[in-house]
């Protein structure tokens, strides 16, 4: 919260850099916003910075403005030199080409199931914007996450919905367990039942008794 406060800069532990492209935006960052502030295209500063050289990378409303090919080249980029990246992009952009400023012009729309596709494991409510996060620390919901987003959403073999990875990133570990405790139960049940079938009780060898039986009285 100390961000804002230009006074606060010097004592802060935590560095912020940005990137920007338009050069007619420059001059209204404010010189406190950030340590250092790259001139140019991310595509062209991104190869310079060092592996692993950020916690976090943001690049909010960034995407839709690349074409899909140097879009999936930023999202490696971004992956690169951060441990953790957040990224959003509306989730329906509306054609626009802008002459004068090419950087405003939109050239790519992406879905869910495009972002999980690209390592994306963890997606953020909004009612307008894919929020998706890339934590490489999720575990293993994250690789299902992903097998379920190269699979479209298809019922599954007892007519159920495939869960999106929106859903699934959203189980915490508690989730889970109470999920692991319903399918032990149901398979503990289906068990149960499948004893009974096979009890002496309705066996074939007991039916038979019991007509013969049944037969041998009548006589």
């Amino acid at each position: 919260m100390a961000k804002p406060n230009p006074h606060a800069r010097p004592g802060r532990q935590t560095r912020i850099d940005g990137i920007e492209a338009n050069p007619r935006l420059a001059p209204y960052v404010p010189e406190w916003a950030y340590d250092t502030m790259h001139p140019g295209e991310a595509l062209t500063i991104l190869p310079e910075l060092p592996d692993g050289a950020y916690e976090l990378v943001l690049a909010i409303d960034l995407v839709e403005y690349l074409e899909r090919d140097d879009a999936i080249e930023l999202v490696q980029q971004l992956k690169r030199v951060g441990h953790r990246t957040i990224l959003s992009t509306p989730k329906r952009v509306e054609p626009r080409e802008v002459a004068e400023n090419p950087y405003a012009s939109h050239r790519s729309q992406w879905s869910e199931q495009d972002l999980a596709a690209l390592g994306f494991n963890k997606f953020l409510p909004h009612h307008a914007a894919w929020i998706a996060v890339q934590d490489p620390d999720m575990g293993p919901v994250a690789q299902v996450a992903r097998q379920i987003a190269r699979r479209k959403r298809a019922p599954d073999s007892v007519g159920r919905a495939v869960p999106s990875p929106a859903e699934l990133s959203r189980l915490d570990a508690f989730d889970i367990k109470l999920e692991l405790q319903r399918i032990q139960e149901t398979l503990r049940s289906v068990q149960r039942q499948q004893t009974v079938t096979n009890d002496e009780r309705l066996s074939l060898r007991h039916r038979v008794r019991s007509v013969m039986g049944r037969f041998q009285r009548r006589s």
